[in-house]
């Protein structure tokens, strides 16, 4: 209870409204009301739990997800930037191949080949090419944000 200071506080007062309607047992308003913040405080801690549970849940499937996933990588000429982006056509830079690596055998400059439907094997930068919303013919539409234009300062 410590670690969240508003159920904290809630808790402290489910205690002291007991011990109040305890003290006055023909009072229903301070029994109505210690009933409410004990339900409060138990459907609360019942939240907390199932949501670090699904959170835990989710990260497992995360990082399996990773492990199986296998990256196009390129080798050849321009295999890895070294930080400078690779100059080539539509199968990238000139001269290069392809290999299947596990998702966690990449290295920072590797890169790789994705195109659409396939599952992206780490985190990394666009070098060539461009999402599917900025294409004209794309029935995709760009992720939309959550903040209000007041929030963000546009007007």
């Amino acid at each position: 209870m410590v670690t969240s200071p508003v159920m904290f506080v809630v808790w402290v007062g489910s205690v002291v409204t007991t011990g109040l309607a305890l003290a006055h047992p023909g009072d229903w308003f301070g029994w109505a009301i210690s009933a409410w913040l004990w339900l409060t405080t138990v459907f609360a801690n019942l939240a907390e739990a199932v949501a670090e549970g699904r959170g835990k849940a989710q990260a497992d499937t995360l990082r399996r997800a990773r492990t199986g996933t296998v990256a196009r990588r390129v080798t050849g000429a321009g295999g890895t930037t070294g930080g400078a982006g690779g100059a080539g056509g539509a199968d990238g830079p000139a001269g290069a191949g392809e290999e299947l690596v596990p998702g966690t055998e990449l290295r920072v400059g590797d890169l790789v080949v994705c195109e659409a439907g396939d599952v992206i094997p780490g985190d990394g930068d666009v070098v060539e090419g461009s999402p599917p919303w900025t294409s004209p013919r794309s029935r995709a539409s760009p992720p939309r944000s959550s903040a209000s234009p007041a929030a963000t300062g546009a007007r």
